[in-house]
């Protein structure tokens, strides 16, 4: 595989402030409590759904878009999966990369842009974006073309899985507040709520002795609708949506939107 390598764009002084909040959140051991990462075995449960999803087409070339610390490409290495990681933190590449090497993998974790990714056109014949990484960036536009790109950089035929959560749940949940503590001591008061006019769901992370902002987060809540549209404009085809990785139908009142494409 080729890598085609692009400059990233430069931050405009005009760029919304939620611009690049992951950037400071995921270069923070913080994020290793406060984005909740689930359990070894939930993550054992997906990759073996994944597997279920993926034998019929058994990629040559997989890549995890926004793979933070590896959670799912290091198992998919370990089952023999041509797998390949990408993601903004240099942070989560270098755990990445470390628990890759640690399973006999070789070096394929990659930093990089989502909306701009280093690769060839048609490089892989799946791409998977799980765990709700998708809508960070501040415009509709700019999360679009993520959805280009993975795109692009899919083979004709080609599969791309994007895991995110139905926003008619997380809604209903909301406004949320928990202490949450953390491994090193002390304790960090979470606050989530929606922001109807930018529609996005919005967590600030305080120090629960202090108030003091430690850490925000800004994710754009889309409807199932939009998602599609944006996905069919990107070039993309919808399969089929399932409700969490056992691959049961989604319903409106299911936790989790998970939507199987295909590249025409």
């Amino acid at each position: 595989m080729t890598e085609n390598r692009r400059t990233p764009a430069r931050r405009s002084a005009s760029t919304p402030e939620d611009d690049g909040w992951w950037r400071t959140f995921f270069e923070s051991p913080d994020c290793l409590r406060l984005a909740f990462f689930p359990e070894p075995w939930v993550t054992e449960q997906q990759i073996d759904g994944l597997e279920r999803l993926l034998s019929p087409w058994r990629p040559r070339r997989l890549l995890d878009l926004c793979c933070g610390q590896g959670r799912h490409l290091t198992p998919l290495l370990q089952r023999g999966y041509p797998a390949y990681g990408l993601d903004a933190s240099s942070m989560m590449v270098a755990q990445a990369d470390e628990a890759a090497r640690a399973v006999g993998g070789e070096a394929r974790v990659v930093r990089g842009e989502a909306q701009q990714l280093p690769f060839a056109d048609g490089a892989f014949d799946v791409v998977v974006c799980l765990f709700n990484s998708f809508g960070y960036l501040p415009t509709d536009a700019g999360n679009e073309q993520v959805l280009r790109e993975v795109a692009r950089c899919l083979a004709p035929g080609g599969r791309f899985l994007l895991d995110t959560r139905n926003r008619a749940y997380q809604l209903a949940q909301l406004p949320f507040s928990e202490i949450v503590p953390l491994q090193g001591g002390g304790a960090v008061w979470l606050e989530c709520r929606h922001d109807p006019r930018q529609r996005r769901l919005v967590s600030q992370f305080r120090c629960a002795g202090t108030g003091r902002l430690l850490h925000r987060a800004s994710i754009r809540s889309y409807s199932l609708g939009e998602l599609e549209a944006m996905l069919v404009r990107s070039g993309l085809q919808l399969i089929d949506t399932f409700g969490g990785y056992d691959w049961t139908p989604f319903y409106g009142h299911s936790r989790e939107l998970l939507m199987l494409l295909r590249k025409g």
